[in-house]
Formats: structure tokens, C-alpha cells, sequence
């Protein structure tokens, strides 16, 4: 009967071993995750900021950066602007990226 219960004891010891483990590393991975949303965010508010530059190569920079990475809800905050970049921008590659964005903001709406 002891043996029985040095076995059980070692049994569940390594069980919590391996459980405590098992949390530990998805912790770390969920920590990984956050940390790579918040330098999505990061870029995405960077790029908000560039299409409001006056230098043509920081807007296109902005509007490359919106049209990478998909988030709807900063993708739609932008649209007003990028709008007015279609609309008021002499630069044709302005123009074009602007373009490019406006067609997958419209293309996000009509996969949902």
C-alpha cells in the first residue's frame, strides 16, 4: 500500500510538472503575441501620422503601410484623408497608392 501511494504521489507530481510547464510557455507565447499587436499598432498610428506629411515620399510610405497591414478600423479612420489624396495630390504615384487603398478598404467591406 505505501508503494502505491509513492507511485500515485510521483505520478501527480510530474503531471504538475508538466502542467506548470505547459502554462509557462503559453504565457510566453501569449506575451510574444501582445508585443507584435502593439508594434502593429505602432506602425499603423505611424502611418496615420505620415499621410498628413507634406513630402510625397512620407505619404506614399503612410499609404504603403496602410495597404500592408489590415485593420479595418484604422484603414477607415485614414479613408477621409486618403480620399483627399485621390482627390487634391498632383504626384500620380500619390494618386495610385491612394487608389490601391481606397479598392481594399472597399474590398474588406465585402468580405464581411
Amino acid at each position: 500500500m505505501p508503494t502505491l501511494i509513492y507511485s500515485v504521489t510521483i505520478v501527480v507530481s510530474c503531471l504538475g510538472v508538466v502542467f506548470a510547464w505547459m502554462i509557462f510557455h503559453e504565457r510566453q507565447k501569449v506575451k510574444e503575441v501582445q508585443e507584435n499587436i502593439h508594434c502593429i499598432y505602432k506602425e499603423l498610428e505611424r502611418a496615420v501620422r505620415l499621410l498628413d506629411s507634406p513630402d510625397d515620399s512620407q505619404i506614399i510610405v503612410g499609404l504603403q503601410i496602410l495597404s500592408t497591414i489590415n485593420d479595418p478600423e484604422i484603414r477607415l479612420k485614414a479613408l477621409p484623408r486618403v480620399a483627399d489624396l485621390v482627390a487634391d495630390s498632383k504626384n500620380p504615384q500619390v494618386v495610385d497608392q491612394a487608389r490601391m487603398v481606397i479598392h481594399q478598404v472597399s474590398l474588406l467591406g465585402r468580405s464581411s
